[in-house]
């Protein structure tokens, strides 16, 4: 049996919007009775993978970052940690937003027991929730040496459009923060990127004749170190006066 509004059609047009609907896929009827597009339902974005500490970790700093690894395409993450205190075993729930890839707890008391989990938020919404890990606060905060840079050497010229950034690795590391900015008060961001798991960053698309300053510092144990002093690059002038 034919759509109504096929039927209701001359016998010539209606073999002809016949042949339209099974082309297009469409019902030829009217405007109440049409489907509806079928939306795209964004992908699932993933849980973060945990880092630091690792579960079951019975010697964890009372001053401790939870850390965990960058997921694509993540706009920021959410954290949900219980604490269950050494003496009465009063529990205490928290929860942060950062879009970081770390989360500070300071001054636990020593023997504090901590459950936690992360999950990724974009604009689709958020993911499953990662799994849980727990930890053991005991030993005295650590404390982690600030980087010290090394390429391109402070004050160098005539670079490319490209640079290769280096420093120096710091023992116990969970991972590093590099800032890059066209300003010398460090406001104006050419990259600002966290959770590097090496001590380096290459950088495309330099803008010629652009003075460049850079700054990097690492993530330890019981949160970041110092920033080491700011070096400065700059590239060079563009070919034959061009941009």
């Amino acid at each position: 049996m034919l759509p109504y509004c096929l039927q209701s059609a001359p016998r010539g047009l209606s073999f002809l919007l016949v042949g339209l609907s099974v082309l297009v896929g469409l019902s030829a009827c009217s405007d109440s009775d049409s489907a509806t597009p079928t939306a795209v339902v964004p992908s699932r974005i993933s849980a973060p993978a945990l880092r630091f500490p690792v579960n079951g970790d019975q010697l964890a700093p009372t001053t401790v970052a939870l850390a965990w690894d960058k997921v694509q395409n993540v706009r920021s993450y959410e954290v949900e940690w219980r604490t269950i205190a050494p003496d009465d075993g009063a529990e205490t729930a928290g929860h942060a937003a950062t879009e970081g890839l770390s989360h500070l707890i300071a001054n636990l008391p020593a023997g504090t027991r901590v459950r936690w989990k992360v999950r990724s938020v974009n604009v689709s919404g958020e993911s499953p929730w990662s799994q849980e890990r727990v930890f053991t606060a005991l030993t005295a905060p650590k404390s982690i040496a600030a980087p010290t840079p090394i390429l391109p050497e402070n004050g160098k010229t005539g670079l490319e459009t490209f640079a290769e950034i280096r420093w120096s690795p710091v023992e116990n590391a969970l991972s590093y923060e590099i800032l890059v900015t066209i300003d010398e008060d460090m406001r104006l961001f050419q990259a600002n990127v966290e959770g590097l798991q090496e001590p380096a960053l290459n950088l495309t698309q330099l803008i010629y004749t652009y003075p460049y300053w850079w700054k990097v510092r690492a993530l330890g144990p019981s949160g970041y170190s110092e920033w080491s002093p700011v070096w400065i690059f700059t590239v060079r002038d563009a070919p034959n006066g061009g941009t």
